[in-house]
């Protein structure tokens, strides 16, 4: 299949201890990623 083609969402949960990454854990975050022959790229955003 061409690498164009191949690309997926997702909605990943976040865990930290850290108190400074915590509002990671309170937020919906949503993302889109693309296979490419040599990689693959991920791009985030947080909803709310």
């Amino acid at each position: 299949m061409p690498t164009d083609r191949i690309y997926f969402r997702c909605t990943p949960r976040m865990s930290t201890a850290s108190a400074r990454w915590a509002w990671l854990t309170e937020r919906i975050i949503v993302g889109t990623g693309e296979r490419r022959p040599d990689t693959v790229r991920l791009h985030f955003y947080v909803v709310g």
